[in-house]
C-alpha cells in the first residue's frame, strides 16, 4: 500500500527494525541486533562501491568515503563483543577496512545558519558543508576490503 511513499517505506522499515532490536535485547541477543545492523551496513557499503566501480561518480565515492564516520561507531559497538571468537575475528576485517577508509580526508567547512520562513515556519538552514577527498586508489582499496570482510560474513 506504501510502494509509492517513500517517507512510509523508511518509517516502517525503521520501526521493524526497532520493533526486532528491542525484542532481542530483552531476549539477552543483543550480538544478533549488532550484527543484524553491522551485516546491512556492509551490504550497503558493497553495492555503493560496486556502483562506483562500475560508473564512477564522484558523488557516491565521496559517500563511500563518509563511511569512515559510521565505521567508528560500528567499532565502537563491536568491541562490546570482543570475547565473542567470532566477532573478534571480524573485528579484525574491520580494522583493515577501518586502515582504508582512514586515508579518506574528510573536512567540516563552517558556515553561519541562516533563519527562513517556509510555509509560514521558522526553519534554521545549515550552510556549513563537508568535503570529502577520496582518490580512485581509495575507492579500490576499500572496495577491495569490503568485498572480502563481505565475503567472510556470508560464508
Amino acid at each position: 500500500a506504501n510502494n509509492n511513499n517513500v517517507d512510509s517505506l523508511m518509517y516502517l522499515s525503521t520501526s521493524s527494525f526497532n520493533n526486532m532490536d528491542v525484542y532481542l535485547r530483552k531476549q539477552k541477543r543483543g550480538n544478533l541486533s549488532v550484527m543484524m545492523v553491522t551485516g546491512a551496513w556492509i551490504e550497503a557499503l558493497h553495492i555503493a562501491t560496486q556502483v562506483v566501480k562500475e560508473t564512477p561518480s564522484k558523488e557516491v565515492s565521496e559517500r563511500v568515503g563518509e563511511q569512515q564516520i559510521t565505521l567508528n561507531n560500528i567499532m565502537l559497538i563491536l568491541d562490546i563483543y570482543k570475547a565473542d571468537p567470532f566477532f573478534a575475528d571480524i573485528i579484525v576485517d574491520f580494522q583493515n577496512l577501518k586502515k582504508e577508509l582512514d586515508k579518506v580526508s574528510i573536512t567540516y567547512v563552517y558556515k553561519a545558519p541562516e533563519s527562513k520562513e517556509i510555509n509560514g515556519q521558522l526553519v534554521i538552514v545549515d550552510n556549513s558543508t563537508t568535503e570529502v577527498k577520496i582518490s580512485d586508489q581509495n575507492i579500490k582499496d576499500i572496495t577491495a576490503a569490503v568485498s572480502k570482510l563481505r565475503e567472510k560474513l556470508t560464508r
